[in-house]
Formats: structure tokens, C-alpha cells, sequence
């Protein structure tokens, strides 16, 4: 069974065509600390995709987004798509905070397993 994001390449469904994925870390220039991002996506054009995974029993908060926003806004980019996967789901903070942005996926462990 693929993956969301390869299920979703496959369909055409995402934004743009990401060809390469890896992880990232290194320095959070804002907050002069060491962070990670799990998956970023490189597609053409200077369009990135930037992806948290939560593995938790509590569904995942507007925090965890907000951060990997903050985060990703520190690379200069053409365009930045974010997506959240989380075990137990999202919280509704979650949901409204990815609504306002307005580039970001939520992907739930029942949907990877219902895809």
C-alpha cells in the first residue's frame, strides 16, 4: 500500500510534483537552538514541501503546526507546503490553525490506513 504523499503524487492531487525527500537539521536561526524537520520535499521551481510525524495517544495540537510554520518560514522558498501526520488525529486548534495558513495538509493514521 503506498503512502499518503506517494498515493498522492501518484494522483496528481498535491500541489506540485516532489521528486526528492529527506530530513533536514540543523540551526533555528530565530530561536538559536538546534531543530529537525522529519520530511521535506523538494519539487521544482524552489517549491518545498516541509512534513512533522506524531506518534502520540493525544490527538496532535495548533503547537506542533505552528512550530513547523515558524520553522519553515526561515528557508527562502518560492512556496512552502506543510503537511502534519499524527497518530491519534488533530485537535479542532489544529484544524483552524491549518484552515488560516492555508497550506497545510493534516494526515491521521486512519487516513494512511483507510488510503
Amino acid at each position: 500500500m503506498p503512502s499518503i504523499p506517494a498515493a498522492r503524487l501518484a494522483a496528481g492531487t498535491l500541489s506540485a510534483d516532489f521528486t526528492e525527500f529527506g530530513r533536514w537539521w540543523g540551526a533555528y536561526v530565530r530561536e538559536r537552538r538546534q531543530a529537525e524537520i522529519d520530511i521535506v520535499g523538494v519539487a521544482p521551481d524552489n517549491v518545498r514541501l516541509f512534513c512533522e510525524c506524531k506518534w502520540r495517544n493525544a490527538p496532535t495540537n495548533e503547537g506542533v503546526l505552528d512550530s513547523l510554520n515558524e520553522l519553515s518560514k526561515q528557508f527562502r522558498y518560492t512556496a512552502r507546503h506543510l503537511m502534519l501526520f499524527s497518530k491519534s488525529g488533530f485537535t479542532d486548534g489544529c484544524r483552524q490553525l491549518a484552515s488560516r495558513i492555508g497550506n497545510v495538509e493534516l494526515v491521521s493514521f486512519e487516513d494512511i490506513m483507510t488510503a
